[in-house]
């Protein structure tokens, strides 16, 4: 398995402890650099292939790192000329990576289980996962908000007044992610991975849920056989156009609001809006 380290970050709010001397993630924690624990922890999850996307100061995270083999791993390192953001790299590292590869910030401390994180974005048959947590200020965070199903609908804002209810959900940058999502960046140019990748990707799923709820409506309002019922004609409807609506809990569009999730009976509420 395989895994890259986004550690091209300068640290510019670290600088009272790199003097610009060092990477943020060589920054020492309990004795040893901040991306050695990392690198440990990768290891002991069976995860020993490792590519390091570097840049400020990146010379000496090589001079320590190697080629990683007195650490038990093997390291592959991409050297960011300009700073490309979070995700312009994806560029280069298309032809890089594997089919799926885990990625994380280069500044974290974890201690989790891949394994399980792994299992679960198969399980999801997912494009990109993402691992969440509620942490100790999510007033001025930036949230996820998610469905039923798991799935991220949007991103909340840390800038936003939040005047409504919400989840403790934050993005703790780390991620699994399959390779087709470096095509997401099609030229070498400076890229954020949350508001220009992932952003899109929810964005194009929930495009394609309108279309299909959009063509399922029209389909229904010019059907005139009165001995079906309700449910039974949206049922067959979907089903023959690969819709991916239940019939008793669905999203439906709404001219200018975008999605809006109904915790009602489909038919039923087709059936109010045509009057019957």
């Amino acid at each position: 398995m395989q895994a890259v380290i986004m550690a091209g970050g300068k640290g510019t709010r670290l600088a009272a402890l790199t003097k610009d001397e060092i990477p943020k993630p060589m920054v020492e924690v309990a004795g040893k650099p901040l991306l050695l624990w990392q690198v440990e922890r990768l290891k002991d999850h069976g995860i020993t292939d490792i590519l390091m996307v570097i840049g400020h100061l990146g010379e000496k995270i090589q001079e320590y790192f190697g080629d990683g083999e007195r650490f038990g791993v093997r390291i592959r390192y991409f050297v960011e000329e300009t700073p490309l953001g979070t995700a312009g790299s994806f560029y280069y590292l298309k032809d890089m990576v594997e089919e799926t590869f885990f990625m994380m910030s280069g500044d974290l401390f974890f201690d989790i289980d891949f394994g399980r994180m792994l299992a679960f974005h198969e399980k999801k048959k997912a494009a990109a996962t993402l691992f969440v947590h509620p942490n100790g200020h999510p007033y001025d965070s930036d949230l996820l908000v998610l469905d039923e199903d798991d799935r991220v609908r949007k991103f909340d804002s840390k800038h936003n007044t939040r005047d409504y209810w919400y989840e403790n959900c934050v993005n703790a940058g780390i991620f699994v992610f399959n390779r087709k999502i470096c095509d997401r960046v099609p030229e070498p140019v400076k890229r954020n991975l949350e508001n220009d990748v992932i952003q899109g990707m929810i964005q194009g799923r929930i495009n394609k849920e309108m279309k299909e709820i959009c063509l399922l409506d029209q389909v229904y309002v010019k059907a005139e056989d009165g001995k079906q019922s309700v449910s039974q004609y949206v049922a067959e409807v979907a089903k023959a156009n690969g819709a991916k609506i239940a019939v008793k809990k669905f999203v439906r569009f709404e001219t200018g609001e975008g999605m809006e999730k109904k915790n009602e009976d489909f038919a039923a509420e087709v059936a109010k809006q045509m009057g019957q």
